[in-house]
């Protein structure tokens, strides 16, 4: 992961496994925890086991950001504006070439 990446998350308090099960988080389609975990591993720039993503999906739950209910696992409200905070940090943050 890029060291700005990093830099971002720790200012926001958020590791980098949480943020990948943010990033592989939908507001409108529910995943399975299962579809989540291997989004979660996919979409990150870090390899992080199937336990970390479990993790780091509770982590997430516990936070407030993500909700399970029948139709699988989804961001929530505050899920969406984290989510949405943090990448626009990141955007800031990217140096232009």
């Amino acid at each position: 992961m890029i060291t700005h990446h990093h830099r971002v998350l720790v200012e926001n308090g958020i590791t980098p496994q949480e943020w990948a099960v943010l990033s592989a988080s939908s507001y409108l389609l529910p995943a399975s925890p299962s579809q989540l975990v291997l989004q979660a591993q996919l979409g990150s720039e870090d390899e992080f086991s199937e336990f970390d993503m479990k993790l780091a999906g509770i982590s997430c739950g516990r936070r407030g950001w993500i909700i399970q209910d029948d139709e699988g696992i989804a961001l929530t409200d505050e899920g969406r504006r984290v989510r949405e905070q943090i990448e626009q940090e990141l955007t800031e943050t990217v140096e232009l070439l």
